[in-house]
């Protein structure tokens, strides 16, 4: 009985271990789309640009502030980023004068049109060198993955983007490359240290 135990035991650190992996891989592909559209645009950035383009109702730098998790203060510093780099734009909220409403410019499309050209291209490419019956388990696996994730009450959506280094400066945003870097260090540190 102890060695089932301690098989399933190992089992599932072995299925952790692959899912951390892919993570990893996923989270390098989406920082490289990033820097690859334009240095400049960070992932927490990138987030904002993605939830002002698939929000069903009007972004208010409220809202963001609520889905990245942030102080008010830091999401309006972050939106005016975003509308100084001509990504975002930034109109009076016609229901609340004291408010602001924010809406992709064409440069911000084309930079998140951009962004998701690169993954897809880059996903295409990976699955591509799998065979069919490969490419139908791994597809059906992450529809199963995302349906458990999705049925978690946590914030995956936003946690992923959110580093320790962003977060002791205050919110200020890190270059995609060094939250990359500093994500493969820790996954790569030795045991004791």
């Amino acid at each position: 009985m102890s060695s089932v135990i301690h098989s399933e035991e190992g089992r599932a650190a072995d299925d952790v271990a692959a899912v951390m992996r892919m993570a990893r891989l996923m989270l390098a592909t989406v920082v490289r789309s990033a820097a690859h559209v334009d240095e400049r645009l960070t992932p927490r950035q990138l987030r904002v640009l993605v939830l002002v383009a698939d929000s069903p109702t009007a972004v208010t730098p409220s809202a963001v502030a609520a889905a990245l998790d942030l102080h008010l203060s830091s999401a309006s510093r972050l939106c005016d980023r975003l509308v100084s780099a001509g990504w975002l734009d930034r109109q009076e909220s016609p229901q609340d004068r004291r408010n602001f409403i924010l809406s992709l410019t064409g440069d911000g499309s084309a930079v998140l049109a951009g962004v998701m050209a690169y993954r897809r291209q880059t996903f295409t490419t990976i699955l591509e060198q799998m065979t069919p019956g490969d490419r139908s388990t791994v597809c059906d696996s992450f529809d199963r993955f995302a349906d458990a994730a999705d049925d978690q009450p946590s914030r995956l959506d936003t946690e992923m983007f959110q580093t320790k280094a962003a977060e002791e400066s205050n919110g200020d945003d890190v270059s995609p490359l060094t939250t990359l870097q500093r994500g493969l260090n820790e996954q790569h540190k030795p045991v004791g240290r």
